[in-house]
């Protein structure tokens, strides 16, 4: 029972090493940015990875850290957490190397860290959680290293298996340097239709998705047979065009909240404050790049306004 965690515990090691090197590569502002997984950055994975070691540590030793919250923040320069997670990963393959199989199939008693509560549990499948939550969260932190490098390193069993040796009994183990690297799949533009003949004889689209961005074409208020809906009233009618946006946009994936430009043009300037109201009370968070210009009659008499817009991010990706 005793070979496997001595493996799992090298392992760990050995994929720590890999995570650190790529992470170091990257800038200082992508590897604490925000990118929406459980902790967060980076930064707050890779210090939960060690707060996560040192808790379960402390619970199979009696000695060291004991962090309080999950989240902790044990060291904000990323040089002082490489060397600490370099020492707890030392620590936690002389701890493993010393056990003995009594040990192993023995049991210790804890106290939970959420709804603390007191637990005897055998040591053999908590080893195991242990040095599966460590790969449950690197495969968060590859996810990212991907998105930001377009490569990361592999954090395979299997590759360190064959490149150290470990339970092979022939054939060599092979040169795993190289990163794994991202295979990005281009599609075409994917598309909205006009709902009336117009997108046939002018030969546009509601909405186009191309790449990363989403492009709504301009959009009034029209209504049956190209009537303008609310005439006279250019608020209400950039209500409507808001809406259209907003459902067109939903189409394709994406929503208001993930437009980055507007362009809004006036039959009259004087209705600028007006429209612009109704601009802010969508776009008060999104707040993308915007233009308002007067460009004289629209399309019918009634219509006072056009919007038209590109969405960016996630949703639009």
């Amino acid at each position: 029972m005793h070979a496997p965690f001595k493996m799992l515990a090298s392992y760990n090691e050995w994929a720590n090493r890999r995570l650190y090197g790529a992470v170091a590569k990257l800038p200082d502002r992508d590897y604490r940015a925000d990118h929406g997984v459980f902790f967060g950055s980076l930064h707050g994975t890779l210090n939960h990875l060690l707060v996560g070691d040192r808790i379960w540590m402390h619970r199979f030793t009696g000695e060291g850290q004991e962090p309080k919250t999950l989240d902790s923040i044990l060291h904000e320069d990323f040089s002082g957490l490489r060397e600490a997670r370099r020492a707890e990963d030392a620590r936690i393959i002389a701890y493993v190397g010393a056990l003995t199989e009594g040990a192993l199939a023995g049991t210790i008693r804890y106290r939970t860290t959420r709804a603390p509560t007191e637990i005897e549990q055998y040591l053999a499948p908590l080893l195991i959680h242990f040095f599966n939550h460590q790969t449950h969260h690197r495969g968060q932190a590859h996810a990212l290293l991907t998105k930001l490098a377009g490569e990361a390193p592999s954090f395979d069993l299997l590759v360190f298996q064959r490149e150290s040796g470990c339970g092979l009994v022939r054939g060599a183990g092979g040169n795993f340097a190289e990163p794994e690297r991202r295979t990005v799949c281009i599609s075409g533009p994917a598309r909205v239709p006009v709902a009336s003949e117009w997108g046939d004889v002018i030969g546009y689209s509601r909405a186009v998705r191309a790449g990363g961005l989403i492009f709504v074409s301009g959009t009034t208020a029209s209504g049956p047979e190209g009537r303008a809906l609310h005439p006279g009233d250019a608020a209400r009618q950039a209500d409507v065009i808001l809406e259209r946006i907003g459902a067109a946009l939903r189409e394709l994936g994406a929503d208001l909240a993930d437009v980055v430009e507007t362009r809004i043009y006036l039959a009259d300037i004087a209705d600028w404050q007006a429209v612009g109201r109704v601009h802010g009370a969508v776009f008060r968070d999104a707040r993308p790049a915007s233009t308002i210009v007067q460009v004289g009659p629209l399309v019918a008499p009634d219509l006072l306004v056009e919007i038209a817009a590109i969405a960016a991010g996630e949703g639009a990706g």
